[in-house]
């Protein structure tokens, strides 16, 4: 492919359709790794859309974006609607993020792409924190299945999905992909273990404080990368030896007024991603801890 920002927009496509799901909970909405796989599309024949505007870069909706590439791609899908919103008069209800005749018969589907991090190790469902110390994993799962699933179960969903010649109920699909990120010692000894819904073949990163990251990687022969939020989804491949630093390098780019934690990949010495993980800010230590459930021992 001649064109490298559409290379790595398909990189980015066949991550979305392809890797893990988060959850694994076929009975509450979430499919299985089966469903992914009938998804048929010539990844090198599609245009990939690019967002309108790298500067104000949002990473669910370029998520959302590819999903509709290649479902417009699929002989067996029909995309009949985006982001349909569900009004009560004046009132929104909510929205539909996909409605689409799937191997014929019509159904709601929600897109959604997140990153946690465990705040502790051995995390339980209700210790999982986003970047952003207010997104809370236990939080989104509920909105998820509590309300945007059942979105259609109301007069108004059942209404609009009327309009599009579905029936009063229709099948539900949450497609929800990311990465879970654990304490660095946990990931490195790949000791770990996660509660359902949780999908125990997630992928996973790491994350540490950032006074550690120069004891972790000063000296390990290793470059690193900081990943600006375009290049959260597909690992890359070959990163120029130009955006490759030292750890120090990064410590001193990263500026914790900007946000909580910092994303980056490190590499090998021909710049190949080995792995990625998140280095954070006293701040969202503090906002985590702040957060977390109390549980008795």
């Amino acid at each position: 492919m001649a064109n490298p920002d559409q290379t790595r927009l398909q990189q980015d496509a066949l991550w979305c359709l392809r890797s893990p799901s988060l959850f694994d909970a076929p009975m509450m909405g979430f499919p299985s790794g089966d469903f992914f796989r009938t998804i048929d599309v010539d990844a090198s024949s599609i245009v990939w859309p690019e967002p309108s505007d790298w500067h104000r870069f949002r990473l669910g909706r370029h998520f959302e974006q590819l999903w509709q590439a290649a479902l417009n791609a699929d002989p067996t899908t029909e995309v009949l609607a985006c982001n349909l919103a569900v009004r009560n008069q004046q009132r929104t209800l909510g929205e539909f993020d996909l409605v689409v005749r799937h191997c014929g018969e019509i159904e709601h589907w929600e897109l959604a792409v997140k990153f946690y991090l465990a705040s502790c190790p051995k995390p339980a469902f209700e210790d999982w924190f986003g970047p952003n110390p207010t997104d809370h994993l236990k939080g989104k799962f509920d909105h998820l299945t509590k309300r945007q699933l059942r979105l259609g179960q109301s007069p108004d969903g059942r209404k609009a999905l009327a309009l599009l010649g579905g029936k009063s109920v229709c099948p539900t699909k949450a497609i929800v992909k990311g990465r879970l990120f654990y304490p660095f010692d946990e990931w490195k000894a790949a000791d770990w273990a996660c509660d359902a819904p949780l999908n125990p073949n997630h992928l996973a990163g790491w994350w540490i404080p950032k006074n550690d990251l120069i004891k972790t990687f000063g000296s390990s022969g290793h470059c690193c990368v900081i990943l600006k939020k375009p290049f959260w989804l597909a690992e890359r491949h070959t990163i120029p030896a130009s955006l490759r630093v030292s750890a120090g390098a990064v410590i001193a780019a990263l500026d914790p007024r900007e946000q909580f934690a910092h994303h980056i990949a490190i590499t090998d010495d021909s710049g190949r991603e080995i792995s990625r993980g998140f280095v954070v800010e006293q701040a969202w230590l503090e906002a985590v801890n702040a957060r977390r459930p109390t549980r008795l021992n």
